[in-house]
Parts: C-alpha cells; structure tokens; sequence
C-alpha cells in the first residue's frame, strides 16, 4: 500500500480519527427550563405570581472536558411591552464534583419583541451560572441568567450595569 493515495480519503480518515474522541467524551444534554423574569434580588416575590413574570424554553449543553458551550431558547409572554424571544449563547467552564455540576459561561444573546412601538430588534451580552444534580442520565438544577442591552457607544456600561435583576430557575436536562 502506498500512503500517496486520494487526498479526499486521507482527509476523511482524519476526521475520523479526529472526531472519534470527541464522540466518547462528549455529553450532550437537551431539556426545559423556566425562569423567574423579576428582580427577585431586590424586592423578593410579589403577592401574586403571574405568567408574564416567566420565561419558559428549551436548553442545550454541549460538554467536553471542563469546557462547555450552550443555548437557550427563551419565550416570555409579555403583557406591556409585548412577548420577546431570546436566544442566549454561551462559552465557559463546567465541573463534575459528585453529582453536581458547576458552571459558569458567557456570551452574546438576540432579542426579538414583538408589539408595537418596542424596537423589535436587540442585541447583547449574557452571564449564565448554573448548579445541577445529575442522576445519571437525567439532571435537574438552578439556573442563573443575566443579560444587558449593548449600546456599542457606551461599552462601559456593562462594568455599572445592575446585576440583581438576573432570571433564576430552573432546568431540567436528558443527556443523548
């Protein structure tokens, strides 16, 4: 056997010997999560809970390592400024410590509103932190959500940007 043979066969060999590792440590999770959308930080939990107060989606994880990237699919049914729809992406750090798994990720997020007289259109920047109980193939956990408007001129405003007023709720995650 020659080694001079088809480029396009040495190449998908090396995908494959490429790919193969990532296949055997790599978890991938998929399932639902609420959130609470109210600034429970600062005023704690209002008398009556209302469903324009949540936020409800899907959530997918991707881990390989201690490394982690994410998305979240979010709906929130809003009553004065219209529903929104977001979509958060994340990078970051995720541990194993028993049956917890701790992780800490960020990224950009997309926002479309719909209603009349909003901006349909924003963009920004999310922090995301999460706790979960493992269970096998199964997992449920907190989630801690947090994102701020970019307004490219003022790049500062993220340092004084209030964080209290992140989502926090809960997650429920099959792994595949």
């Amino acid at each position: 056997g020659s080694y001079g043979g088809n480029p396009m066969k040495r190449l998908l060999i090396l995908l494959v010997v490429l790919l193969v590792p990532v296949g055997l440590f790599a978890q991938i999770q998929v399932g639902g999560t609420a959130l609470y959308n109210y600034p429970i930080v600062d005023t704690g939990v209002p008398d009556e809970l209302d469903l324009s107060n949540f936020t409800f989606g899907a959530d997918a994880r991707l881990k390989i390592a201690f490394l982690q990237v994410s998305g979240l699919a979010l709906f929130t049914p809003g009553e004065v400024e219209g529903a929104t729809i977001d979509i958060f992406l994340d990078g970051g750090l995720s541990f194993d410590v028993m049956l917890f798994r701790l992780g800490l990720g960020l990224g950009p997020n997309l926002r479309y509103t719909m209603g009349a007289g909003a901006s349909p259109l924003g963009v920004g920047l999310n922090v995301k932190a999460t706790a979960d109980v493992m269970l096998g193939s199964f997992g449920v956990g907190l989630t801690y959500l947090n994102s701020f408007e970019l307004d490219f001129a003022e790049a500062s405003q993220l340092i004084d940007a209030d964080y209290s007023k992140g989502l926090l709720g809960i997650s429920v995650l099959f792994e595949l």
